[in-house]
């Protein structure tokens, strides 16, 4: 039973099948983003960083102000778990 052929494909061609380029290519000179679109990453980037940090921050305080409410504190919320 035969589930295939082999069939025999020169490596140059496999390797331009795969890269869909000459294999030299790939030792050019790399090129490098336009500084503007670095800048908008970064700029994007610490905005969101900075937000996601006030976030924490916010949640923290939340989390304070419950556990005063309600009396709670993290050796309250233990024994509570343990005695369920």
């Amino acid at each position: 039973m035969t589930i295939g052929r082999l069939v025999s494909v020169p490596t140059r061609e496999i390797t331009q099948r795969v890269l869909g380029r000459e294999p030299i290519d790939r030792h050019r000179k790399p090129t490098l983003p336009a500084i503007e679109d670095v800048e908008d990453g970064l700029t994007s980037y610490t905005e969101t960083k900075t937000r996601a940090d006030e976030l924490d921050r916010t949640d923290q305080l939340i989390a304070e102000i419950v556990s005063e409410l309600y009396g709670l504190t993290e050796i309250a919320i233990v024994e509570a778990a343990v005695e369920q």
